[in-house]
Order: C-alpha cells, then sequence, then structure tokens
C-alpha cells in the first residue's frame, strides 16, 4: 500500500532495497550517496524520505513461529508468540498496520511489560 502510493506520485523516485549512506548538501538537501545491490551511487534530491525497518528480518528465527510472510504468530498487543510461554517479539516482527520507529518501540515497551508480567506470576506460583 505504501509504496503503490508513492509509486503514484509524479516525480519522486521510489528505490527499494536501497540503503542510504550519506546525505550531501551545505544549507540544504543536494544528493544522497546509496547503495543498491551492491552498488554505490551519488543521486540528486532535494528530499527523502527514509523508510526504517519495512521488512520483518525473521530469517534466523524458527519455521514453527513464522507465518508465510515472514512475520510471527504473535498476539499484537502482548507480542507473545503462540504456543510460547516465554518468547516475545516487538516492532515489525508482529506486522504492525504502521511500519514505524515509534510503532516498534510502542510494541517493545509492551511486550518488556507483558514479558515482566510474566515473570512475576510465575515467581507468586
Amino acid at each position: 500500500q505504501f509504496t503503490r502510493e508513492l509509486a503514484a506520485e509524479p516525480g519522486l523516485t521510489l528505490l527499494l532495497e536501497a540503503t542510504a549512506t550519506r546525505f550531501l548538501g551545505e544549507s540544504s538537501l543536494e544528493a544522497v550517496e546509496i547503495v543498491r545491490a551492491g552498488v554505490s551511487s551519488r543521486l540528486p534530491a532535494q528530499a527523502a524520505l527514509v523508510r526504517v525497518g519495512w521488512l520483518p528480518n525473521s530469517e534466523a528465527l524458527p519455521a514453527r513461529w513464522l507465518r508465510p510472510d515472514g512475520h510471527v504468530h504473535a498476539d499484537p498487543q502482548s507480542g507473545r508468540l503462540e504456543g510460547e510461554r516465554w518468547v516475545f517479539a516487538a516492532g515489525d516482527l508482529l506486522a504492525p498496520v504502521c511500519s514505524s520507529v515509534a510503532a516498534s518501540f510502542g510494541s517493545a515497551a509492551s511486550a518488556a511489560r507483558a514479558a515482566v508480567h510474566a515473570l512475576e506470576s510465575s515467581s507468586s506460583v
């Protein structure tokens, strides 16, 4: 959805799977250095939007925890993985409605709180 909307905007260049390495300019942005597919280049630019945390980066996780899209099977409020008592997830692993740094921090705070609650509950038993 996000990329489709941006791609439809005239005058914008959408670069997927690229890493911004430097922003260049004296008093305003003049260019952005990027690395894409291992190749460095410099693009003239007046503005830049860098989207962070768009992909779940879940390759190292056990397959049983993952949905086909790479996100985890978890409670969206607590981040607790389905079928796991002591495993919590946060950020883009949860497939948030709005992938952003702020949303990731919020889900991490919720997961940390849920983990503390789980620890406190287990120690009182």
